[in-house]
């Protein structure tokens, strides 16, 4: 800016010339023919000899004589003391001894000097004239001798007069450099001094670096500013670096040194690098805090502030005026500063986005709430530099390269999220099926594989440790779980094509759970099987039935793997249907929002309300033909290429039917497993006997099922109130204790547990010791497996058509209907054994805690049935096409009427069978 107004100057010196001398010709003139005038009449009227001859040599010296040969006529010219002894009453009658006075004939001024304020000429003193006033006036204002210390003429003079002196002194000194103004404007910019190494610099002969960096003048002022940010100091920041032209251009002019611009050039290229490389991250930090205060909630910044909680805010600071910078003139280059800055934040973008990506690659599938928070707070910075740096890179390009899927087709979210979903979400976490949420279970089935997450700076994250520290804070709210808004940003980041593959391989998954590890469990498992358990009559009650079910599932029970393998590879389907659900929501709130904001492009008007339709049609009409102008695919037809045309309808079609195409990834899912059940002929079983269905036969998935589901009400019931207590139920507690046996195996790891053993209770150390501290803890199956469990179960059965056989059949299903019936009263026989056992003591204990046992028992399984409801209900909605195209009508016959012989010999009144 200073080398700016001197060089407009410098082209005005030929004006400014002009008004300068005439300024001083008229200063100069003006104090001669005033102050000093009035001075030397009085000096002469109290015959001051010396005063008056230093006063009357400035006078002669300073005026103007051609001004004064060139007035009237009557006035003389001034007459020239040649020594000290001159006669001073005729100096004085030459001056006009009466001091100005008129006289009194003509009334006319009968001084000697003319009135020159009226008259301005171009004419300066020569610097001789100028210097030998200036000596004079010095003389008389002075305070002491030099030589006698004494004051020699101040004393003469008064003060009004040598207040005049003074100003005019203090005037005049500067009139040399107006007069020279060139010269002296080059000497006011330039700042070369400040670098003054030549001494040290001869030394060395540019050998050796003699003062590092941090001496370096101009350096230590810029880095002052960098490093403070002071807003009025900033936009001089380059001023620093002019000093360094200076320096360069007075040491090959003056001094005519290579060595010293060597040395200087050497300075400005490291001064320079380190300048843009501060600068740049001082922009990058500041546009950086501005996005994430920006981005930051407001009601927790206020709840922050109501409790007295600092978050850091940037100021204002003006980096506006740098980053328009592009032609800096430095050693005699034109650098663009803007593009510059512009490749260092596009690397600094590049860095932060890459730090995201890596933080998330070091932690769950929980912290994608981290990342997300991250790219939108980058996406915000790189919008708002984009206003000033015009070669600032496209967001999406630097996120596809940090995402490194340039060239390859997944990038490293997907490939990560990919790998969480298969090592963590779906082997460790337990789905909650109310809540739409992911927990991390009690146990740890497979421990995923993670890196280090990256230590940088604050200002690759949010901009500071506040702003990092508050979004922090707000993320926990996500990282207990995994649920929709997780998905819904997976499904933001990764894409369509993202998508597709994480489900691609996840149905993958499941084929191979279906195929190979539950199909083993199957096969293994029907074979444990009775041939045929019937459900008993209601009269034998709650505790007869489940005798005898136990009795008939005791070698089903005994199953190693069902305590660690089976449970954990149902988890996984079921989670794997879970996954797919919770994606197919996530992916439906991201497609909302663009059909909306795309709605008024693609012709999609809401109907606006009528009282009819042909008021509705009306208006409909007026709001297409006002909105005729947005439709893209329309103006494209019209005034594009048929290629453009084209395409412009598809993106059209596509923008409209995307939504509805997206929301079938769980019915595609459904669809695929429902075709891989139906490829093996085991899933249905047997073509039964009676050609209809299977009854009382266990050739089916959904009595596996049922007698899973059983043992796994029966072990519930165990944990939570059959520990350390005597069960009337009997055989029961047997199967019980071996039930439970869950929990021991899964915490040491698996292996086959001992067999039943008959009339075994509790007390008599049927269950381990590791079973026994987890019905201490008193973790429930939910806990360790989730809610996956039910949902590949009742997928599976539901998938296969044996849903309503289920709800018939299940042997869990036929306690509750007991129960309801009968209640959970004993019968005649157990009450006539309690009643006897009442004299030996203790027995109506007994009867009260199998009075409490039973309540555990429905009450649990009226639990399972309201989760079985909830998900055949879900998978209901997406499984009605697959019914349509099952059913198949069958027509039987009516049943005949045979007479017999003897028709009450099977104990019931004639019934036609």
């Amino acid at each position: 800016m200073a080398k700016g107004v001197q060089s407009l100057m410098v082209n005005m010196d030929t004006d400014f010339a002009v008004a300068i001398r005439q300024h001083i010709y008229a200063e100069l003139q003006d104090f001669v023919g005033g102050p000093l005038r009035d001075l030397l009449a009085k000096a002469v009227k109290h015959k001051k000899d010396i005063l008056t001859g230093v006063i009357s040599s400035i006078m002669e010296t300073c005026s103007d004589q051609s001004a004064n040969s060139g007035g009237i006529a009557d006035h003389r010219p001034l007459n020239k003391f040649n020594s000290r002894s001159s006669d001073l009453s005729s100096s004085m009658r030459s001056l006009g001894g009466g001091g100005g006075k008129k006289s009194k004939k003509g009334g006319a001024d009968t001084g000697s000097m003319p009135d020159l304020r009226g008259r301005r000429r171009s004419v300066v003193p020569s610097s001789t004239q100028l210097y030998l006033a200036r000596t004079m006036l010095e003389s008389l204002v002075h305070e002491k001798s030099s030589s006698t210390g004494r004051r020699i003429y101040r004393k003469d003079l008064d003060e009004k007069h040598r207040e005049k002196m003074v100003h005019f002194l203090r005037q005049s000194y500067f009139w040399p450099a107006l007069l020279d103004l060139k010269q002296s404007l080059d000497e006011s910019v330039n700042l070369s001094q400040l670098w003054f190494r030549e001494f040290y610099l001869e030394m060395a002969m540019g050998n050796r670096i003699q003062f590092p960096i941090d001496m370096s003048m101009p350096w230590m002022l810029t880095d002052h500013i960098l490093t403070t940010l002071d807003p009025s100091l900033l936009e001089c920041v380059l001023h620093q670096l002019d000093l360094y032209n200076d320096a360069a251009a007075f040491a090959l002019g003056h001094f005519r040194k290579q060595f010293l611009y060597d040395e200087v050039e050497a300075e400005v290229n490291l001064c320079f690098d380190q300048f843009v490389y501060k600068l740049s991250e001082a922009v990058f930090a500041h546009y950086k805090q501005r996005a994430a205060t920006m981005l930051l909630d407001k009601g927790f910044k206020e709840d922050c502030a109501r409790y007295g909680i600092a978050i850091f805010m940037p100021n204002s600071v003006r980096f506006e005026t740098l980053l328009r910078q592009r032609h800096v003139q430095l050693l005699g280059r034109s650098i663009d500063l803007n593009r510059l800055i512009s490749q260092r934040i596009n690397a600094a973008l590049l860095r932060s986005l890459d730090v995201a990506i890596s933080k998330f690659e070091a932690d769950g599938l929980n912290c994608i709430m981290v990342l997300d928070n991250l790219i939108e707070v980058n996406r915000l910075c790189h919008r708002l530099l984009s206003d000033h740096l015009g070669s600032l890179a496209d967001f999406n390009d630097l996120l596809l390269e940090a995402n490194r899927q340039v060239s390859a087709p997944n990038g490293r979210i997907t490939l990560h999220a990919f790998a969480q979903l298969t090592d963590d979400v779906l082997v460790n976490f337990c789905f909650n099926t109310a809540t739409r949420r992911f927990v991390r279970g009690k146990l740890n089935y497979r421990k995923p594989s993670r890196g280090r997450p990256p230590a940088v700076a604050a200002q690759y994250e949010f901009g500071s440790k506040s702003l990092n520290s508050s979004f922090s804070n707000l993320s926990m709210m996500y990282g207990g779980f995994v649920g929709v808004p997780h998905f819904r940003v997976v499904a933001k980041l990764v894409g369509y094509q993202g998508i597709s593959a994480i489900l691609f391989d996840l149905l993958g998954l499941a084929q191979r759970l279906l195929n190979d590890q539950i199909k083993a469990h199957f096969r293994s498992l029907l074979a444990l099987m009775p041939k045929m358990c019937k459900l008993q009559r209601f009269e034998y009650g709650v505790e007869g039935n489940l005798q005898y079910f136990i009795h008939q599932l005791r070698d089903f029970s005994a199953y190693g793997p069902l305590r660690r393998e089976c449970c954990q590879s149902l988890r996984e389907l079921g989670n794997v249907l879970a996954v797919a659900l919770l994606m197919e929501l996530g992916m439906a709130q991201e497609e909302m929002f663009d059909v909306f904001a795309a709605a008024a492009f693609t012709n999609q008007i809401p109907k606006p309300y009528a009282k009819n339709l042909e008021d509705q049609a009306i208006k409909m009409h007026k709001l297409e033909s006002k909105y005729s102008r947005l439709q893209i695919g329309k103006i494209v037809h019209q005034f594009g290429t048929e290629t453009q045309a084209k395409i412009a309808l598809d993106s059209a079609v596509l923008t409209s039917e995307r939504l509805s195409c997206g929301l079938r990834i769980f019915d595609m899912v459904l669809i695929r497993l429902h075709d891989t059940l139906l490829a093996d002929p085991i899933w249905r079983g047997p073509v039964p006997t009676n050609g209809v269905m299977w009854v009382d036969e266990c050739h089916e998935f959904h009595r596996i099922w049922s007698a899973f589901q059983l043992a796994l009400s029966l072990v519930h019931v165990q944990t939570h109130g059959l520990s350390h207590q005597t069960s009337a139920i009997g055989s029961a507690s047997s199967s019980l204790s071996s039930m439970e046996n869950v929990y021991g195996t899964l915490k040491k790891g698996g292996g086959p547990s001992a067999p039943i053993g008959a009339n075994v209770t509790l007390d008599s150390g049927g269950a381990s010791t590791a079973a026994q501290q987890q019905q201490q803890q008193g973790t429930t199956i939910e806990e360790l497996f989730g809610d996956g469990i039910y949902w590949a179960g009742c997928a599976i059965v539901r998938l296969l058509g044996q849903h309503r056989r289920f709800e018939v059949l299940d042997f869990s299903y036929h306690l509750l209907r007991v129960n309801r019936a009968v209640g959970s009263a004993p019968n005649q026989q157990q009450q006539h054994g309690t009643t006897a056992g009442t004299k030996e003591g203790g027995s109506g204990n007994k009867a009260q805690q199998q009075q409490r046992n039973i309540a555990r028992l429905i009450d649990r399984i009226r639990r399972v049935q309201a989760q079985h409801n909830q998900v055949f209900a879900l998978l209901g909605n997406f499984c009605v096409h697959l019914e349509e195209q099952e059913q198949k009508i069958r027509h039987f016959a009516p049943p005949v009427y045979q007479p017999q012989q003897n028709p009450y010999a099977n104990g019931h009144e004639g019934i036609a069978l």
